[in-house]
């Protein structure tokens, strides 16, 4: 069996290692089936959504599958873990604790229906398949909300811990739960949550503001800046996104009605009334003397609030289309941001993600005590996955990131160290990896990688902590390109 990849055939290849011998737990067993099904029949990245309830953690998922398929707080789908990935139909299927599967009839507009057919403790997730698109192809999964307290912090934590990779919703009030980011860092063994696969969203951003037509972006950034400060060792970045808009702005809710509502409200004569009333959403909702009904408005608030009606009603005219104010609010939103920060940090890194979850379910199932195994002392496997980690391939895509924060500024190389960084991460073969011509092999590329060796050492005795990180990893890479060393 064979996935494609050079990072999850090697964690195949170990699930092959432990299927074929005979002083096996059950657990792992089982685990490397899995695992090796998985890796080798799906070849999506699975991104989960984690967060706290009400935070926007289920209106940013509707943005990204680009349709209001994830249902809300009060929903029986609000409960439970839900796997949403492109298809070429409308497709949902319960997936329960006990092993078996159900495909049950999909909401009226795709998506979740209200009623799952089963209770909600009894179901593992929901597999939902549309036909749209998501960021990066990937299968995206939405998760209950770390704040529940009916066992959905558990679940939703468990869910995070076993993706790929991870979008984290922080609250624009700065909330934010370090400790469950610091937990999903220790349930992974390799450490890949927060190291390259883990961005901060900062939703609600239009409640920043005192005043609801100021523009919110630069207190935005602000707070997106002080949470990446915070959480730097467990977020590759943090991103603010208008989730409400964003959600709007993809979706096919916003027609060509509403915006006629929107052209009526900018049209009416009494603009210090219109202003009174878009103070706040109970004034809005209340105003009987404007010119739209009371549905009209319910339903604007729904899709824009206030902030997103003051938005339109400064930058569109009277008689835009909805395909302009949805391009509008698209560009307001912030939300292409976030979809070039995931295809640019997530995507070429896939391998690498997909490959680190896997092992860390392995090793997972291995770590359990020999009394829980039947005796079986499985520590080797520990002994096979660190062979995995230390491969050049595992090493050169981790040392992504420090190009990524070396660009940003975020720690300096003089140049000669950091065209040797770049060599590393970009070559082609082992000699461009180490700065030389494609054909140097032999002696001359043992002599090279040695060098390499010496300078990526020296620089690990630097006191900058990010610095010394690869170091060490980019020292390990050039030592297996030294002749006659395993690689």
């Amino acid at each position: 069996m064979t996935t494609g990849t050079p990072l999850c055939d090697l964690v195949v290849q170990l699930c092959d290692e432990i299927l074929s011998r005979r002083a096996v737990s059950g657990p792992l067993f089982a685990e490397a089936q899995e695992v090796a099904a998985r890796l080798t029949t799906c070849h999506r990245l699975r991104i989960a959504v984690g967060g706290r309830q009400q935070d926007g953690k289920t209106t940013l998922v509707n943005a990204l599958l680009r349709a209001r398929l994830a249902t809300g707080d009060g929903t029986e789908g609000a409960r439970v873990v839900t796997r949403y990935f492109p298809s070429h139909t409308d497709q949902v299927t319960v997936r329960l604790l006990d092993g078996s599967s159900h495909e049950i009839r999909p909401g009226p507009r795709g998506g979740l229906p209200l009623s799952l057919g089963w209770p909600t403790a009894k179901i593992k997730y929901v597999d939902v398949g549309f036909p749209g698109t998501t960021p990066c192809d990937g299968m995206l999964i939405d998760t209950p909300g770390l704040d529940r307290p009916d066992g959905g912090r558990k679940i939703s934590l468990d869910a995070c811990a076993d993706a790929d990779a991870l979008l984290f919703v922080v609250n624009y009030e700065g909330q934010i739960d370090s400790e469950a980011l610091r937990w999903l860092r220790r349930a992974a063994p390799f450490g890949l949550v927060g190291e390259v696969g883990a961005i901060g969203v900062v939703t609600g951003i239009q409640n920043l503001e005192s005043r609801p037509e100021t523009n919110p972006w630069p207190s935005a950034r602000l707070r997106a800046s002080v949470c990446r400060r915070q959480l730097g060792d467990l977020l590759l970045r943090v991103v603010p996104v208008l989730d409400l808009l964003a959600q709007t702005s993809l979706g096919a809710d916003f027609t060509e009605s509403d915006a006629r509502a929107l052209a009526t409200l900018a049209a009416f004569g009494d603009r210090k009334a219109v202003l009174a009333a878009l103070y706040d959403h109970d004034e809005f909702l209340t105003w009987e003397s404007g010119p739209l009904d009371r549905t009209t408005r319910h339903r604007l608030l729904d899709m824009l609030g206030i902030y997103g009606i003051h938005l339109c009603l400064d930058r569109v005219g009277a008689m835009a289309s909805a395909h302009t104010v949805r391009q509008e609010l698209r560009a307001a939103s912030g939300i292409d941001e976030l979809i070039r920060e995931m295809e640019s940090a997530l995507l070429p890194q896939s391998d690498l993600l997909r490959a680190s979850s896997a092992l860390n379910r392995l090793l997972t199932a291995a770590s359990r005590r020999e009394d829980e195994n039947g005796g079986v002392d499985e520590m080797w496997v520990f002994e096979a996955a660190r062979r995995i980690e230390n491969s050049p391939d595992f090493g050169r895509v981790r040392l992504l990131r420090a190009l990524r924060e070396l660009d940003d500024g975020r720690f300096h190389l003089n140049q000669a160290d950091a065209e040797a960084l770049r060599a590393l991460v970009e070559g082609m073969t082992p000699a461009e990896c180490l700065g030389e011509p494609r054909g140097t092999r032999g002696g001359a590329l043992s002599a090279a990688a040695e060098r390499e060796t010496i300078r990526w050492r020296t620089l690990e005795n630097t006191m900058v902590p990010p610095i010394r990180t690869y170091a060490r990893i980019a020292w390990t890479i050039c030592q297996t390109f030294i002749e006659g060393r395993p690689t």
